[in-house]
């Protein structure tokens, strides 16, 4: 079993967001084994929704990538588990993570894959960019 970025790269749907974090602070944090996290990561499918132009912006403007990456990492282990469980992105939104006719869900997003394993966390594959649908207030994860 593989770290997070080495498990996304490895499932070959995750290619997009692996060369985002391979840009992005966030490379470091989930490269390591301190702590376990939850990545909602969109596939390459769920990139290709977007133009090509707001890829290319998001990394030649690392603070706004780390921010945009922010969105879809949990800082802690959120299986699908079939009960409705509620977690904070590191960015402060609100995920309620459910299944609906034996399909992950995470607020309106699709989990296309999910509980993919690694030695410091999980994947959910996620067949959209928009996961997030009410920002809270703040959160204390600090890259």
């Amino acid at each position: 079993m593989c770290n997070l970025i080495d498990t996304a790269v490895s499932a070959g749907v995750f290619q997009v967001w692996s060369r985002l974090v391979s840009k992005s602070k966030w490379l470091q944090v989930l490269s390591s084994q301190q702590e376990d996290f939850t990545l909602f990561a969109p596939t390459d499918k769920a990139f290709a929704t977007l133009p090509e132009d707001y890829i290319v912006n998001l990394q030649a403007h690392s603070s706004m990538l780390d921010r945009f990456l922010g969105h879809f990492i949990v800082p802690r282990m959120a299986l699908i588990s079939g009960d409705d469980v509620r977690q904070v992105s590191v960015a402060g939104d609100d995920l309620l993570i459910r299944t609906v006719n034996d399909r992950g869900m995470v607020n309106s997003a699709k989990i296309t894959f999910q509980n993919i394993l690694a030695t410091n966390g999980i994947i959910h594959g996620v067949d959209t960019i928009q996961i997030f649908n009410t920002q809270l207030a703040s959160t204390s994860y600090e890259l």
